[in-house]
């Protein structure tokens, strides 16, 4: 679990590092506040606290739901900017990512969820 969440962590800031280039070129500006590394101290808060009791399934959860509203929010980003071809490509692959992500974190929660015989 914890090569999944280094993994996510510096997929997510490389996707934030390409999201403010690609903002910016279209002559947005790029809130201070607002950026995933906030976002991440946040989720690994409640990450650490789900730690204490060392469920992975509840983990896994919290890190579904964030990616899930990723997931959603770059949908809207591609629904409300006009973005060039190549920079949509790179929004595409970060979406298919994502979403492979999903599905991976699924699957550890379903074999977790088997392995102590308890159904979420």
């Amino acid at each position: 679990m914890a090569m999944l969440f280094d993994r996510l962590r510096q997929q997510r800031l490389y996707f934030e590092n390409i999201l403010e280039r690609i903002l910016e070129e279209q002559g947005g500006e790029v809130e201070e506040e607002f950026n995933l590394q906030v976002l991440a101290r946040k989720v690994w808060l409640d990450i650490r606290n789900l730690l204490v009791y060392r469920n992975e399934y509840d983990l896994l959860l919290e890190v579904k739901k964030v990616e899930t509203k990723l997931k959603k929010s770059l949908e809207q980003f591609t629904n409300d900017i006009n973005l060039h071809d190549g920079d949509l490509k790179i929004i595409r692959t970060q979406l298919k990512i994502i979403s492979d992500d999903l599905r991976n974190i699924e699957k550890m929660q379903a074999e977790y969820s088997d392995k102590l015989g308890v159904h979420y």
